[in-house]
């Protein structure tokens, strides 16, 4: 009779260490779902704010980081105009190094002047930076979000694209710092976004 008594207790000891046991590993599976569903639902808000730009004017500063132009600041325009079309500036000292214009159901025209035609940023693709700029991936770009539900970096096939600050006075937030790593390469640039208008 004790050895029975003793064994039901083993089993009511067994069964209490298995549910306790079962029970905190489905909280822990929970709350870990919790977290994610919030992050992910911060990027989709934030997401959502961002296809509702149409219209968005933007310069500011690349500086190179390569052996050819180590340290180099030139300048950047870059507009987009109701989605109809895309223009791309790069420009130093009055001189025009890259001069892109995407028109509507058009080939894209680019010029680029000699300096920009010894650069890495000659395979660029442009088409994207436009997406990219207001913290957006194309649809083949494999991408992270951070905490707050904005973009933190971007896996191109050419270039890992990593956001480093934003304006937290602006709604939605905006980038103010981007870098573009070359993959297979040392070669790597930063965008430094000075003003935004958008609408």
């Amino acid at each position: 009779m004790t050895n029975f008594i003793n064994f039901f207790i083993y089993l009511l000891v067994l069964y209490n260490i298995l549910n306790i046991k079962y029970s905190n590993t489905e909280n822990l599976y929970c709350n870990k779902n919790s977290i994610n569903y919030e992050k992910s639902s911060k990027w989709k808000k934030n997401k959502n704010m961002l296809f509702k730009i149409k219209n968005f004017e933007v310069n500011g500063n690349i500086i190179f980081n390569n052996e050819k132009m180590k340290n180099t600041l030139i300048k950047f325009y870059c507009n987009n105009i109701k989605n109809k079309y895309f223009k791309f500036k790069v420009y130093t000292y009055g001189i025009n190094l890259i001069d892109f214009v995407s028109y509507p159901n058009k080939k894209e025209k680019i010029k680029k002047n000699k300096i920009i035609k010894s650069l890495y940023v000659e395979n660029f693709p442009i088409k994207n930076l436009k997406l990219w700029l207001i913290g957006l991936p194309s649809n083949s770009d494999k991408f992270v979000y951070n905490k707050n539900g904005y973009l933190k970096e971007i896996k191109h096939n050419i270039y890992n694209i990593i956001y480093h600050e934003y304006y937290d006075n602006l709604e939605p937030k905006l980038p103010i710092n981007i870098e573009f790593i070359e993959k297979n390469s040392n070669n790597n640039f930063y965008l430094k976004i000075c003003n935004w208008n958008f609408y």
